[in-house]
């Protein structure tokens, strides 16, 4: 048998981009939304409800991974998690990180007074996003965007492509009563958001970084903002959190198209060719 023959591949569903992200999204979503349900079930509330979500993730996330590398991609993906490329993800995230920590500062001299809320349903909401939204948007898509479309200008459509739902799903926090101005603002701020994500992803190979920064940055916004047991935004928009957030934004932009730049293509494609074996 020839080479081409018995390498692995995933299967021919897989082969079309866009309908393998809808797929890939959706079994993550369903998979979270199942391991998260017994809280609904048992009605718990409060700090068990959050202690609950907490426990949950990381076996949801376990079996997402088994079930889309070993089921779907047939064993052909070496999945989104490596120790590799942490640390330079990490330093990626230097900028951004610092402006969180500068903007809360701030906040706390001259902003408005909020109050602290529970820590414990931060930190649960937190976590959710960070490792929940990144395999849901982020860990399978990508790659295979990569397998499929290995041009630059494919490199760049699926940045878009997924940046954008990533942004588009924030509308569903009206549903949760989020203020209208402060949900389109934070619709179009997280695609922008998923755009430096994606980048930083396909820069080192590895998602562990996007959720690590993504968990620090919903913890230090979250603390003292006004939001739904959901984590919708309840704020709407003034002044003085729209000119740090203009800025916030566009830094991210900026190192979004930084890390993309047709310099580190031929960088990007070596990373993703070794994960998919090609």
């Amino acid at each position: 048998m020839s080479e081409e023959s018995n390498q692995k591949r995933p299967m021919k569903l897989f082969d079309r981009p866009i309908l393998s992200y809808a797929l890939t999204l959706l079994f993550a979503l369903f998979t979270f939304s199942l391991f998260s349900a017994p809280a609904t079930v048992l009605g718990l509330e409060g700090s068990a409800a959050d202690l609950c979500t907490i426990v949950s993730i990381v076996p949801a996330a376990l079996v997402v991974t088994f079930v889309v590398c070993k089921v779907f991609y047939r064993g052909a993906f070496s999945g989104p998690f490596a120790t590799d490329g942490i640390a330079d993800g990490l330093k990626m995230f230097v900028p951004v990180a610092i402006l969180d920590v500068v903007f809360f500062i701030l906040d706390r001299i001259i902003g408005s007074g909020s109050t602290l809320n529970n820590i414990l349903h931060v930190i649960a909401l937190s976590l959710m996003a960070g490792v929940m939204e990144e395999m849901v948007f982020r860990a399978f898509a990508l790659p295979n965007f990569m397998r499929l479309k290995r041009d630059y200008g494919g490199m760049v459509f699926s940045v878009v492509v997924t940046a954008a739902v990533f942004g588009l799903t924030h509308v569903a926090n009206l549903a949760a009563g989020g203020d209208v101005a402060r949900t389109l603002q934070q619709t179009i701020t997280a695609s922008i958001s998923g755009g430096l994500f994606a980048a930083v992803y396909l820069n080192t190979g590895t998602i562990i970084p996007c959720m690590l920064f993504h968990f620090f940055h919903d913890v230090i916004n979250l603390l003292f903002m006004s939001i739904s047991s959901s984590g919708a935004m309840l704020e709407g928009i003034s002044l003085a959190n729209l000119i740090p957030q203009i800025i916030y934004s566009g830094t991210e932009l900026g190192l979004a198209i930084w890390y993309l730049r047709p310099a580190n293509f031929d960088k990007i494609r070596a990373i993703w060719d070794r994960k998919w074996n090609l």
